[in-house]
């Protein structure tokens, strides 16, 4: 396992988003293998490095573990990110008090109908409902 990775499931910020919220989807950085979390990682890491976003769209807040592995890698970006659970929002709530990353947005809403956002957008995170449709769609 990379040390990126070891450090990035290290953190207390790490533990407090994986026991704040009970999740049986897969995410980044908690439900998945060392081998698929380490590649999936190590391709981002890769993309934002060339991207150098300064905003960014997600689709599928889950847990909050993609805006937290922003904070990681692009500390100046800032998130906005959609999800159709109310619950998700407490997670984007954790991360803007520990200031991580610098401001992420929360939207509740299916973002079939519309996705929203605030200031430029240089890079997105398609990772919503996983069904043909809704990745067409967003």
């Amino acid at each position: 396992m990379s040390l990126f990775l070891d450090y990035a499931r290290s953190t207390d910020l790490y533990r407090e988003l994986c026991l704040s919220m009970d999740s049986p989807h897969g995410n980044l950085l908690e439900r998945t293998s060392d081998e698929t979390a380490e590649a999936q990682t190590e391709f981002l890491r890769w993309a934002l490095m060339l991207a150098a976003p300064r905003g960014i769209i997600e689709t599928g807040t889950n847990k909050g573990m993609f805006a937290y592995f922003i904070s990681l890698v692009c500390p100046g970006a800032v998130v906005n990110t959609h999800d159709v659970n109310q619950e998700c929002e407490n997670q984007i709530a954790i991360l803007n008090r520990h200031r991580c990353p610098p401001q992420a947005y929360f939207y509740l809403g299916d973002t079939r109908q519309r996705l929203y956002k605030r200031g430029p957008v240089d890079f997105a995170w398609i990772d919503g409902g996983h069904e043909f449709d809704v990745a067409l769609s967003d």
